[in-house]
């Protein structure tokens, strides 16, 4: 849960949200505004003779606050919120999604590798029963459509083998995948 990209997503998108609240409420808060400013003039006289140089400072800061807006920061507030709870119940979907995908291709993979043992046994068998069917073409007492089949089979089998491996392979693939690795 702690490296899947949608779990991620999901956290990142529901304490988005909760800071939208945050937003929500400043509206609430009173506002203040502060400004300042400095300014230097200087005069210079005709004859060349120095002038005057005059500095100004000024300064304001402003309070204001909003008494009545017919409910409209109270609906922001509340949308906000409720987008919050949607945004929380979403992101749990989202966990329990991930977890049981994840529990899933485990169980996946663990059936995959039985299958692998299982495909690997019979193919043992089938070239056990390739070579007694050789053999009993080599001594006179099976014909060659025994032997034949007995090569077909083990052929498949070593194939189904290989299947069993590819799809352990693509069972882990999809595991790691569901664990975010």
């Amino acid at each position: 849960l702690c490296h899947n990209p949608r779990t991620h997503q999901a956290w990142a998108s529901a304490r988005a949200q909760a800071a939208q609240v945050g937003v929500a409420q400043s509206a609430y808060l009173p506002s203040v505004s502060a400004s300042a400013g400095r300014s230097r003039v200087t005069s210079e006289a005709a004859n060349g003779v120095a002038g005057s140089t005059r500095n100004q400072t000024s300064g304001a800061l402003s309070l204001s606050y909003l008494l009545y807006d017919f409910g409209e920061r109270s609906a922001t507030l509340e949308n906000a919120r409720q987008l919050m709870t949607a945004l929380n119940a979403s992101e749990d979907a989202t966990l329990q999604e991930v977890f049981l995908n994840t529990v899933q291709a485990y169980y996946q993979a663990l059936a995959a590798e039985a299958a692998v043992l299982a495909a690997r046994e019979s193919e043992r068998a089938s070239l056990e029963s390739q070579k007694a069917a050789e053999t009993r073409y080599r001594v006179g007492s099976g014909t060659p459509a025994d032997q034949l089949q007995a090569q077909t089979a083990a052929a498949q089998a070593t194939l189904s083998r290989i299947q069993a491996e590819g799809a352990v392979r693509t069972a882990l693939g999809s595991l790691a995948n569901a664990m975010g690795l």
